[in-house]
């Protein structure tokens, strides 16, 4: 029978609203979603300024949906599950809030976050790598 080891991973639980969302902060291939989705949604924003400005008023709530729907999917795609509903509520995702679309809101803390946990997991580094060599340097001698 093979040993179980468990290894922390880094990833963490964060509660958003009324979604869990889960992922290590400090991850390359999330901070590239991270960047991918923000440069996508700001895409979509832009798309739905310009289809507010060229539909005529039976269009718009309709254009309005369709670029909600795929702003919640590219939310659900950044975290690989289904967690823009419980973000963003019945409230489309680039209604304003704080002078910001919400979808830039909950990007910008995330970011927030990832820098945070960059700079403390960094601190950690060194002294913990250091305990380790000490421990294997006085178990196995200096060499």
């Amino acid at each position: 029978m093979a040993k179980i080891m468990t290894v922390n991973t880094g990833v963490q639980e964060y509660e958003i609203n009324n979604a869990t969302v889960r992922f290590n902060s400090t991850d390359y291939v999330f901070a590239e979603r991270l960047v991918n989705v923000f440069d996508k949604m700001d895409a979509l924003q832009n798309k739905y300024k310009g289809q507010l400005q060229a539909a005529n008023s039976g269009n718009i709530w309709k254009a309005c949906r369709e670029i909600d729907k795929e702003m919640r999917a590219v939310i659900n795609d950044l975290f690989v599950d289904d967690v823009a509903d419980g973000i963003f509520g019945k409230t489309s995702c680039f209604a304003l809030a704080d002078g910001l679309p919400i979808w830039c809101n909950v990007i910008f803390a995330i970011m927030d976050e990832v820098d945070a946990e960059i700079v403390m997991q960094k601190q950690r580094t060194d002294p913990r790598l250091n305990a380790y060599l000490a421990k294997y340097k006085a178990k196995h001698g200096e060499n």
